[in-house]
């Protein structure tokens, strides 16, 4: 696994600048919230205007907390889907390239 970066708010009010700083580095974020609503997904996007996508949460609510194993498989899904993602996308646009220069 490549390297990963991880950030943990602290404190909701006043939200820290740094933070959408940090989020703007990121190539891919990942949502780790324990309830159902996806809370502070919303409150970072209202704040920041950045949108975490839907399929790179992972929201816990049955009052247990995350199992390191269990987070760490959520994460490994969601990064090896983000990784044949851009594989795919790469392969479309290389065939489009190929394509457009045969005729």
């Amino acid at each position: 696994m490549k390297a990963c970066k991880f950030m943990q708010v602290l404190y909701l009010k006043p939200l820290s600048s740094k933070i959408k700083n940090e989020m703007l580095k990121a190539r891919n974020m990942i949502l780790v919230e324990q309830n159902v609503t996806g809370q502070l997904g919303r409150l970072l996007r209202e704040k920041t205007g950045l949108k975490i996508e839907e399929k790179n949460r992972i929201l816990k609510y049955d009052a247990r907390p995350f199992a390191s194993d269990e987070l760490r498989e959520e994460i490994k899904k969601r990064l090896v889907a983000r990784t044949n993602s851009w594989k795919v996308k790469k392969t479309t646009t290389t065939q489009t390239r190929w394509q457009d220069n045969q005729s």
